[in-house]
């Protein structure tokens, strides 16, 4: 079964999910490759692993990005439960749904956490806008300009 990509928000990292999108060949490549856990850049950046500085700061802020994803998708389950336009059962089927998709997205940004596997998380916690602008900031300018390009390649953009 082929790669999904994610939704694209390059314009700022931090914008809500809109929708699919059809992914281009190049994305369709790199996506493949970070499933594969294999940087697509090692070659032309020299990023075959994430620089000591940034695994550090990103797992001393893990707690804090699971606490965000799970806020939001509580609040979601919220809304679902207390939407007086559907009867019981349709809310059952819409929370439901929305938990095994919360659950799968979760899957993709926090587990197997580990160095290795770390550009793939961080492409996806910041999929999900868990990651902010500060938090971004904190981050090496090597890696700041790796989730850059990532991003530009999945887009499609050249």
């Amino acid at each position: 079964m082929p790669a999904t990509l994610p939704p694209k928000s390059l314009t700022s990292l931090t914008t809500p999910r809109s929708g699919l999108v059809q992914p281009s060949d190049a994305a369709n490549a790199l996506w493949s490759s970070l499933i594969l856990n294999v940087s697509p850049f090692s070659r032309s950046s020299h990023m075959n692993t994430i620089p000591e500085r940034d695994w550090k700061y990103l797992r001393s802020i893990n707690d804090e990005l699971l606490q965000r994803f799970c806020e939001k998708a509580n609040q979601k389950s919220i809304l679902i439960l207390h939407n007086p336009s559907l009867d019981s059962y349709e809310r059952y089927k819409q929370l439901f749904n929305h938990v095994e998709d919360s659950d799968e997205r979760l899957a993709r940004c926090f587990d197997d956490w580990r160095r290795s596997t770390i550009f793939t998380r961080l492409l996806m916690i910041i999929e999900e806008s868990l990651l902010s602008d500060a938090e971004f900031q904190n981050l090496s300018s090597e890696t700041q300009k790796w989730i850059i390009s990532s991003r530009k390649l999945m887009n499609g953009d050249k």
